[in-house]
């Protein structure tokens, strides 16, 4: 899969092959703060349904994000 048109916001979702394998956390988002999820995602690992923001939604004011720009480039 190859695509050159990424933006901020814009969620791609996972072929299933590699869903299967359930080794990568897809945080489906409808924002800018994709690199936020994915480390939240990392941090505070879900128990259940890791690819929904409400698991990760009340870690997100201990990231400290200083001067960051969203989306991130």
């Amino acid at each position: 899969m190859k695509n050159s048109s990424m933006a901020g916001s814009s969620y791609i979702d996972l072929p299933k092959f590699i869903k299967d394998k359930k080794a990568i956390i897809n945080v489906k988002y409808d924002e800018q703060y994709c690199l936020i999820w994915a480390v939240l995602s990392a941090l505070y690992p879900a128990k259940d349904h890791s690819d929904r923001i409400s698991k990760y939604i009340m870690h997100f004011d201990k990231i400290n994000r200083g001067d960051l720009q969203f989306p991130s480039k």
